[in-house]
């Protein structure tokens, strides 16, 4: 029980370190867009590398904890990726305080999941067989979790994008407008 009340606190700092880290790079997105998704890239596979590294240990503090973190940081990352990732414009989005806030509650939920399914089934005895079981269904989970946040942000994307390609063909018409006259 009381690895399981360390894990479970680890967990929630880890989880609470990675939503704060992600809130406050949200606010430097209208700044400087590119540098942030340079920073998303790298999350992914840090988490892979960690997960594994956890999986390699099997047993011991250690392992969870790897397990843990490489777990949530690639939750997190992939999360995050493609939400900005995939939009021309990070910009768009970040720049609305209500729009972030709502990005905020959908990438905890799939770090929440992760921390959950890590911290019930490494604080149980059966360690290998449950660890298999979260190796296998996780990804898949994930993989859906990422399919559902592509389309909410490209949604999100199309309602608050600007009409530039109305604009431009109204200034164009007048420009030829003018150009007759």
């Amino acid at each position: 029980m009381d690895r399981f009340k360390r894990t479970l606190t680890l967990s929630a700092v880890t989880a609470g370190l990675i939503f704060l880290s992600w809130w406050l790079q949200s606010q430097v997105t209208v700044q400087s867009p590119e540098g942030f998704l340079r920073a998303l890239s790298c999350l992914p596979g840090a988490g892979v590398i960690l997960l594994g590294t956890g999986i390699f240990l099997r047993r011991g503090a250690t392992a969870v904890f790897l397990d843990v973190v490489g777990g949530v940081t690639l939750a997190a990352g992939l999360t995050l990726f493609v939400l900005y990732g995939g939009m021309d414009d990070p910009t768009a989005v970040g720049a609305d305080t209500g729009i972030n806030l709502v990005l905020c509650l959908w990438t905890a939920l799939p770090v929440c999941f992760a921390v959950y399914t890590l911290v019930l089934g490494l604080g149980s005895r059966e360690d290998t067989r449950v660890r298999r079981r979260i190796a296998g269904w996780t990804p898949v989970a994930l993989f859906a979790w990422i399919l559902v946040l592509l389309f909410s942000g490209q949604m999100l994307h199309l309602v608050h994008a600007k009409p530039v390609e109305e604009e431009t063909h109204h200034s164009d018409l007048a420009w030829i407008g003018s150009e007759e006259g």
